[in-house]
């Protein structure tokens, strides 16, 4: 072999592969994909989709949506609402009401717990402790009676009705 580069290209690839980079890009893509990614992203990006997906997902979120969902949740909420409602209920309701009404009202009622609402069974619970308990401190928001009204009606995980 020569000390010193060719001008001209050799007709067939070298056994081993350079030590260092050529000085201009090619006009066409290798046969073969590079070990290593390169330090620098490409300048346009192609005009067709990778046959496979990358391996860590970018900083930059896309423009437009996956053709495909998600296997996993996202960690965030998206700032636009879906257009169709999901038919998987949530495990738990929502802390802020909405601000408009359902254009989907439901036929009936939902009850949670017992099959009665929620506000009837609230009821249902205060009318009977208030007979083994002062009513005013059954009401009295952060009273023992009062703790344990909320747990018995919200955390029970019994369900007494």
């Amino acid at each position: 072999p020569s000390t010193s580069p060719s001008s001209l290209p050799s007709a067939s690839p070298s056994i081993s592969p350079s030590v260092s980079p050529s000085n201009s890009p090619t006009s066409e893509p290798s046969a073969v994909p590079s070990r290593q990614p390169s330090s620098q992203p490409s300048a346009p990006p192609s005009s067709q989709p990778s046959n496979q997906p990358s391996s860590q997902p970018t900083d930059i979120p896309s423009t437009s949506p996956s053709s495909t969902p998600t296997s996993q949740p996202s960690n965030s909420p998206t700032t636009t609402p879906s257009s169709q409602p999901t038919d998987i209920p949530t495990a738990v309701p929502s802390s802020v009401p909405t601000a408009m009404p359902s254009s989907f009202p439901s036929p009936a009622p939902s009850f949670e717990k017992c099959g009665i609402s929620a506000e009837d069974r609230r009821n249902n619970f205060t009318v009977t402790l208030q007979s083994v308990s002062d009513p005013v401190e059954l009401l009295t928001p952060g009273t023992p009676q009062n703790r344990a009204l909320e747990w018995l009606i919200e955390d029970d995980k019994l369900c007494v009705c």
